[in-house]
């Protein structure tokens, strides 16, 4: 269906196929190292695991053009929000963990990777942000270049029929921005393959279209609201995250 990377293996490859340096190839090293250390044993929602979405991501940037740099951030966009680093702390960036990325695969990746964990991604804030491509800094329109990239990694293998239909519906919201941004950013190739995929996975039981409902009416306010605001949310998985990992430390 796609001949996006899923393994460390098939990236290595991808990556002797265009003429990288030997020190990009190292950097790449470096990120796929780190990843591993971060996310071993952990899975997205489907069951897929964490690795090979991260990997694929950073395959669908290296294959629409994006920099080194930005794809290694993209291999690791979710070190902070969903890594493991087992320093017993709740928050998701903090100077040490910093200091570990930023040891491992340099500050431009690094500053990339927090702005990311930064981006508010909640239904109105993208909707608003599809407005505003033309204002944004050359950083944060890279960084809206990973998350383009992170949504059509969602897709590519119909992870987000088996995802749980809370997730189903925050992707859908999103679904109609998607190839627009990737257009706006100048990505048509990017944009073109997530209208394929989308329109694909979308035919498997209209499960996206009937999610997109939903989510537009608790949006508008017409249907249940959202029990809980995106960050407000997002804080709180962090802070379980923090119990979690207290109660299995070694002292």
């Amino acid at each position: 269906m796609h001949s996006f990377a899923q393994t460390n293996l098939q990236l290595l490859h991808q990556l002797q196929q265009e003429p990288y340096t030997a020190g990009d190839r190292q950097l790449v090293a470096h990120g796929y190292d780190l990843a591993v250390s971060l996310f071993a044993g952990r899975f997205r929602p489907a069951g897929k695991t964490f690795i090979a979405h991260l990997v694929g991501t950073a395959s669908i940037l290296l294959t629409i053009g994006a920099s080194v740099e930005v794809s290694v951030a993209g291999l690791l966009h979710a070190a902070y929000s969903e890594g493991d680093f087992w320093d017993g702390q709740w928050r998701p960036i903090t100077t040490k963990r910093q200091q570990r990325v930023r040891h491992a695969v340099g500050d431009s990746v690094e500053h990339y990777i927090a702005r990311y964990t930064q981006l508010d991604w909640g239904r109105e804030a993208i909707a608003t942000l599809s407005t505003q491509v033309d204002t944004l800094s050359a950083l944060d329109r890279d960084v809206l270049l990973i998350r383009l990239a992170n949504e059509l990694e969602e897709y590519l293998d119909y992870g987000i029929l088996y995802d749980g239909a809370h997730l189903r519906q925050d992707y859908a919201a999103a679904a109609p921005y998607i190839a627009p941004l990737a257009t706006a950013l100048g990505y048509p190739r990017l944009a073109q393959e997530c209208d394929r995929i989308m329109q694909l996975v979308g035919k498997s039981g209209h499960i996206l279209a009937e999610a997109h409902t939903e989510a537009v009416l608790m949006v508008e306010g017409q249907g249940e609201p959202a029990k809980l605001p995106w960050q407000t949310a997002k804080q709180l998985s962090y802070a379980l995250r923090y119990l979690i990992t207290r109660a299995f430390a070694v002292y």
